[in-house]
């Protein structure tokens, strides 16, 4: 029992926090609308430095507001636009 429960923790911390203002605030609203875009189109519309992050990919975890950040599948299609 405890470590059905320990894996169900492990898992819950594993998966993604929802989308909130303040992850979103650097974004304008045509850079909140390309999630489900073919990551050509983000990378055309998102400004320089965008970090462009793929399926499993490392990225550091220091916070800046201003930053850019595009996740995206294996089918090269944008699943998040965030800031940070």
């Amino acid at each position: 029992m405890m470590k059905r429960l320990g894996l169900l923790l492990l898992l819950a911390a594993c998966s993604e926090m929802p989308a909130s203002d303040d992850n979103m605030a650097c974004l304008s609203p045509r850079e909140k609308a390309l999630v489900g875009q073919p990551l050509a189109i983000a990378q055309a519309v998102m400004p320089a430095g965008t970090r462009f992050i793929p399926p499993g990919g490392v990225i550091t975890m220091d916070y800046r507001q201003d930053r850019h950040n595009a996740d995206y599948d294996a089918k090269r299609i944008v699943t998040r636009v965030w800031c940070g």
